[in-house]
């Protein structure tokens, strides 16, 4: 349904057949860029779930279920971002393009927001482990004190997220396509 509806309503703006489709040529630049995304994907993948498998594999049942709360926890919070990524990227590269984007405004804005996102993880920090242990039981106090480490994690995920949307908004999916596989690479060597 979710196809046809998309096929719909693009035909409004494109008109296009099925049939035309096997006449697309591909930009070697677009493809190129593509490239860049798809690296930036993987190696967020592997940053960000990485840690998972490596539990899995080394550690016992009972490791896995008490590391496993947290984690859905924080990734819950962290798929916010794509959210807020979909809202956000077009006006970042509005404003990238039309140089209009003051970088004092920027600095102060995202400390501003670092300011607010380490309060409320700080407060969430301290009340972690009550809240788990509410929620799901003394078996499971170990997780609320591993939740009050990991929100800190998702603090700093979303201060940094600015600045990795102007990076792209600017054109540099490379150096973020770096950094993510250098983040990658870090995260596959410490957890080994």
């Amino acid at each position: 349904a979710r196809l046809i509806a998309c096929l719909f309503f693009s035909r409004q703006f494109v008109r296009f057949r099925l049939s035309s489709l096997k006449n697309i040529t591909f930009s070697k630049k677009y493809i190129g860029e593509g490239v860049y995304f798809f690296i930036i994907s993987l190696a967020g993948i592997l940053f960000a779930k990485f840690d998972v498998l490596m539990i899995t594999m080394l550690g016992t049942t009972e490791d896995v279920s008490l590391y496993n709360i947290p984690f859905r926890i924080t990734r819950e919070a962290a798929e916010l971002r794509i959210a807020l990524l979909a809202g956000f990227f077009p006006v970042m590269i509005k404003q990238v393009r039309e140089q209009s984007l003051s970088k004092a405004k920027f600095k102060k804005f995202t400390f501003s927001v670092l300011f607010l996102i380490l309060t409320i993880a700080t407060i969430v920090s301290y009340y972690s482990g009550d809240l788990v242990i509410f929620i799901f039981g003394e078996k499971f106090a170990y997780s609320g004190e591993i939740l009050s480490v990991l929100v800190y994690f998702i603090a700093v995920d979303y201060a940094i997220y600015p600045y990795i949307l102007v990076l792209l908004a600017s054109k540099n999916e490379k150096t973020v396509a770096g950094i993510f596989v250098v983040l990658a690479i870090a995260n596959v060597l410490l957890n080994y």
